[in-house]
């Protein structure tokens, strides 16, 4: 009963297969419907909801844009869901066999609205991952740095990429990184690897700077050995650690 009555979470990004979300499983408990339908009160979820979920003569009248607060707020095939690229709670509707019509996007089987579409737009630019005036870019000159990107925006600027929640700097190798950065793959907001790189924050520099310390303290020869094994500092983090063997340390 609680997998039948629990409430999907995230319906569109949550990785829905038959019901089940890896991430949510079944979705949130909605215990007092969990027990309406175990006592045999209802057999329909639907029929039963838990007085703070009643919408009333409301339920089901929402459509695309509305905002709402609950599935049963929106008309049949469409799921109230969150899009942070609006900021809001909003139906929408399933994709269905047509082709998507202007102003929206496709994500996992639904149409998802932009924001003049639910005429959203507002006259300045601020930093918040949102197209706030509409004009096709995000943030354009409202971030100093950190500026933000959201699964169901426009994305980043160019030479941007997102990473989770956040724009960096896009690469395709190390080289397109600035020192102490190196080129990876990008997570999205549930911590999946996707096809994107950007630049991360790399410990070699760290490392590097450990092995200089320490290689301060060594006779003439046993540095020159330390310094020939680092390959002038060009060796990487793994090969710096088994450098760290012809140092007096103990590991």
């Amino acid at each position: 009963r609680l997998a039948a009555s629990a409430t999907q979470i995230d319906r569109v990004f949550g990785d829905y297969q038959t019901d089940h979300s890896v991430y949510y499983g079944g979705g949130l408990v909605n215990a007092y419907t969990a027990v309406q339908m175990a006592t045999g009160n209802c057999t329909d979820p639907a029929l039963c909801p838990a007085p703070s979920d009643d919408c009333g003569s409301q339920c089901g009248t929402k459509t695309i844009c509305d905002v709402c607060r609950t599935h049963a707020d929106c008309a049949t095939d469409h799921v109230c869901q969150a899009l942070p690229s609006l900021g809001r709670l909003v139906c929408v509707p399933a994709k269905g066999g047509s082709p998507c019509p202007f102003g929206t996007t496709e994500h996992n089987g639904y149409r998802l609205p932009a924001a003049d579409t639910c005429g959203l737009c507002v006259g300045g630019e601020e930093c918040n991952g949102r197209d706030d005036n509409c004009d096709g870019v995000v943030d354009e000159g409202a971030c100093d740095t950190g500026a933000w990107c959201f699964a169901d925006g426009l994305g980043c600027e160019s030479g941007l990429a997102c990473a989770a929640y956040r724009c960096i700097q896009s690469c395709d190798q190390d080289t397109d990184c600035e020192e102490g950065y190196s080129c990876e793959l990008l997570k999205d907001q549930y911590g999946n690897y996707g096809q994107v790189k950007g630049c991360i924050a790399s410990s070699s520099g760290g490392c590097s700077d450990g092995c200089g310390v320490l290689a301060s303290s060594v006779d003439d020869e046993t540095l020159q050995a330390f310094v020939d094994c680092m390959k002038d500092g060009e060796a990487d983090c793994s090969m710096a650690m088994a450098c760290m063997q012809l140092l007096p340390v103990t590991f």
